[in-house]
């Protein structure tokens, strides 16, 4: 569970965490696109210093393009890395 593991490896318990309500955050419209979302959260987050999330609205209709995206980027790597 996330709550063990989080407690072994941090000083602070995550219980403990600030919740915080982004407006405009796109959310999933279905049980199956989280972790679609969850590395669209970190490429936005990574890639960017100040982000609009309102630009990211259409991420729903998007997620089938965002799932071969990361397919190709992956067999890339591994290809890449396979060859050495």
């Amino acid at each position: 569970m996330v709550h063990d593991e989080a407690a072994r490896a941090l000083p602070v318990g995550i219980e403990e965490w600030p919740i915080l309500e982004v407006p405009g955050l796109p959310q999933q419209a279905n049980g199956d696109d989280c972790g679609v979302y969850v590395l669209k959260y970190m490429e936005a987050l990574a890639s960017t210093d100040n982000i609009s999330w309102e630009e990211c609205s259409n991420w729903s209709s998007q997620t089938v393009k965002f799932r071969a995206e990361l397919a190709a980027e992956m067999i890339t790597t591994f290809a890449k890395k396979s060859s050495h």
